[in-house]
C-alpha cells in the first residue's frame, strides 16, 4: 500500500488543491479511486483468511466427537 501511494504523482494532489479540494476531498475523489486495485488485494486475502477460519472449528471439533459439532459440521454432514 505504501508503494502505491508513494508512486502516485504529486501533480494530482497539487491540481486538486488548485481546484479547491481540501484534504478529505482529495483522498475521497483522487487517492481512493486510484488505489482500488491496491485495496482489492488485501480485501481478497482477508476474505480468504476469514473463510479458512470458518472451517477450522469444523475440522477440530468433528475429529473428536461428532455430537459436539458446530452448525458448519452439521451442514457438511447433511451434504456428505
Amino acid at each position: 500500500m505504501r508503494a502505491h501511494f508513494a508512486g502516485v504523482p504529486t501533480e494530482l494532489s497539487e491540481a486538486a488543491r488548485i481546484d479547491g479540494a481540501d484534504v478529505f476531498q482529495e483522498i475521497q475523489r483522487i487517492q481512493i479511486p486510484l488505489a482500488m486495485s491496491a485495496l482489492s488485494a488485501p480485501a481478497i486475502l482477508l476474505f480468504l483468511w476469514t473463510w479458512n477460519q470458518f472451517f477450522l472449528p469444523l475440522v477440530l471439533v468433528l475429529a473428536d466427537d461428532p455430537d459436539k459439532g458446530t452448525m458448519a459440521g452439521a451442514l457438511s454432514a447433511v451434504k456428505g
